[in-house]
């Protein structure tokens, strides 16, 4: 066997989580604090108060430019996906037109000019919409010019009457 195996078990003794050897039951020499039990002076916990409140608004904009890069990041995806399960039935320019818009919202997902990159994804994502409809209504074109016989395959003609017995 390379190593030892260690389980970390809470001992009552001195409020310290001592690992133990599994094969032996053994305790291991070094001994771990715990650390919610750290003690803050008032000033202390009163600086990070006033810390946490000066950074707020930068961390909001950490969040949303964040938040911002994956969902432009999910909808490159989903649109180099879309293209490819539309394939035929979107044109080659079509085509091009979505993949130059991705490439461009790849390349600024991650600067600092966030309304950039949201004006890039509605962009991208209009043109999207568009050819989604484009699609949909050529699909529905297509069912409606199907002859009645290859709409209806299950007709009344085809059925059979069996006999079946139920089995205990």
């Amino acid at each position: 066997m390379a190593g030892k195996l260690i389980s970390t078990t809470i001992i009552s003794d001195n409020n310290e989580e001592k690992p133990v050897d599994k094969r032996d039951g053994k305790f291991v020499k070094k001994s771990f604090p715990r650390p919610w039990e750290v003690e803050l002076t008032d000033e202390e916990i009163e600086n990070m108060k006033n810390d946490a409140e000066a950074n707020a608004e930068a961390d909001k904009e950490r969040l949303r430019k964040s938040q911002l890069s994956n969902e432009a990041s999910s909808m490159c995806f989903q649109m180099e996906k879309a293209i490819i399960d539309f394939g035929d039935k979107v044109s080659d320019s079509d085509k091009q037109e979505i993949s130059d818009k991705i490439g461009e919202l790849r390349k600024i997902m991650d600067g600092e000019d966030l309304d950039a990159i949201e004006s890039t994804m509605k962009a991208l994502s209009d043109k999207m919409n568009v050819i989604a409809s484009a699609v949909y209504a050529a699909d529905q074109q297509a069912q409606a010019t199907e002859t009645p016989s290859e709409q209806t395959s299950d007709s009344a003609e085809d059925l059979q009457d069996v006999e079946y017995e139920e089995i205990k």
